[in-house]
């Protein structure tokens, strides 16, 4: 098809021109008028014609009819018939036709397609490539902590671990060092090794012995080495663990029960061992020997110093008031600091992730440390002493303590664990951050 404005050859289906985007309306055929002369009549087209006149003129003032080229005339040669022409009319080629056309304002065969009012098509203006802007020099996406805060934040650390290791511990003696468990673990102990430990430079036994004069009482029958063969066969772990659990009540849980030692209990435990007595020296103690024995227990004055106030006397401190240390209330404010001072750690930092995974981490790891060790003081610590010392205090806690140690050991296991997760949380943030300081850095050095 032939577009009706620039005269280009386009699609046949195509509504506009895709040169200059005229919209194309099929032109009017006008009608071909019937034919009046007879078709065989040679008709001369205008091409042949030469000059101003053709060959033949007809008289101006004869009419010319359809038998006036049949007039006779000169001779001449018969010419062959011509070509009938086809008409102006049909001299247009048909619409919608292959045929190329001729230039603009020359139609071939004499038809002029309309002229074309419609908008005229321009081509879209050109926009100017905006030019990009330059990328911004490289600025710290995570500055670091500024030495004030960076220092506020280690003193408030530094006071955690305090407060975290004195919270563990307390926990931990609460539940591990109860007045139940004392007395269990004195009745598990070896009465033999108990006997044998070494207290003020003597055995326990020799001074059990000494200070009640008990060879004396018995007729010189019973020397140290049997008494301590007596002591054995005696219910004296018995003795000393319900003793024992007084005082861990008092201490520890708060008892207002006094737990010292009296004279008169140690006068008991004799008589109720008074057959062994018997047994082991011939001889069964009277009413007179245990004054006796009762008059030597308080000159020595043993019971003074096991008493509670010869134990603060010796601590210095009074030992009945620990109870406030280890009591719920007392755990549950510490718990509560702790949780402030984690929170203000949070806020010195401010929020920001790194720091405050790494100051957890640090408060945790130092915290679970600590009570480990102290765990495996007071277990493994305390037995290698009683084997260089034998010291009778040594192999109490060696021997007592078992359920606190463990329970410590634990807990500072735990601690430890939990802080290592801090710590490596703080690895992964620090390898993030560096990572995009140099993702922004490459970009600028790009830019």
């Amino acid at each position: 098809m032939i577009c009706i404005s620039c005269g280009k050859t386009i699609d046949d289906d195509s509504r506009f021109c895709e040169f200059c985007g005229a919209k194309q309306t099929p032109p009017e055929v006008p009608e071909i008028p019937p034919a009046e002369a007879d078709l065989t009549e040679p008709v001369i087209p205008d091409a042949e014609l030469t000059g101003s006149e053709t060959d033949t003129k007809l008289p101006e003032d004869e009419p010319a009819g359809p038998d006036a080229l049949y007039d006779e005339g000169p001779a001449s040669e018969p010419s062959e018939p011509q070509a009938p022409a086809a008409s102006s009319v049909m001299s247009a080629p048909p619409y919608g036709s292959q045929q190329p056309a001729a230039p603009f304002g020359q139609p071939a065969g004499g038809y002029a397609p309309p002229p074309y009012t419609g908008p005229l098509y321009e081509p879209a203006p050109q926009v100017p490539e905006e030019e990009e802007a330059p990328l911004p020099q490289p600025v710290a996406v995570h500055p670091k902590l500024g030495a004030g805060k960076a220092i506020a934040a280690w003193f408030i650390s530094l006071f955690a671990i305090i407060v975290l290791t004195v919270l563990s511990i307390a926990l931990c003696v609460k539940l591990g060092v109860s007045g139940e468990l004392v007395r269990k673990r004195v009745e598990s102990m070896s009465l033999d090794m108990l006997l044998g430990a070494d207290y003020n430079g003597e055995s326990l036994s020799d001074n059990i012995y000494k200070g009640t004069d008990f060879g004396g009482l018995t007729y010189n029958k019973a020397d140290r080495f049997s008494f301590r063969e007596f002591m054995t066969k005696t219910d004296f772990l018995s003795f000393v663990g319900k003793k024992a659990a007084n005082y861990v009540d008092c201490i520890v849980g708060g008892s207002e029960t006094d737990p010292s030692v009296a004279e008169s209990e140690i006068i008991d435990f004799f008589e109720g061992n008074a057959d062994v007595c018997e047994e082991l020296f011939g001889y069964r103690m009277q009413t007179v020997d245990y004054n006796t024995m009762r008059k030597n227990i308080a000159k020595e004055g043993f019971v003074d110093k096991i008493s509670i106030t010869g134990l603060s006397d010796a601590a210095g401190f009074p030992l009945q008031n620990l109870s406030y240390i280890f009591s719920y209330i007392t755990l549950g404010i510490l718990l509560a600091l702790l949780l402030v001072l984690l929170i203000w750690i949070a806020v010195v930092t401010d929020r920001r992730g790194k720091y405050i995974t790494g100051c957890y981490g640090k408060i945790l790891t130092w915290s679970g440390i600590i009570v480990l060790g102290i765990a495996l003081a007071v277990s493994a610590g305390a037995a290698l002493a009683y084997v260089i010392t034998g010291w009778f205090e040594f192999y109490v806690c060696a021997s007592v303590l078992i359920p606190f140690a463990a329970l410590a050991a634990v807990t500072g296991i735990f601690e430890i664990i939990l802080g290592t997760v801090f710590r490596r949380i703080k690895r992964s943030i620090r390898i993030k951050e560096r990572r995009e300081q140099a993702v922004i850095k490459a970009l600028a050095e790009q830019n």
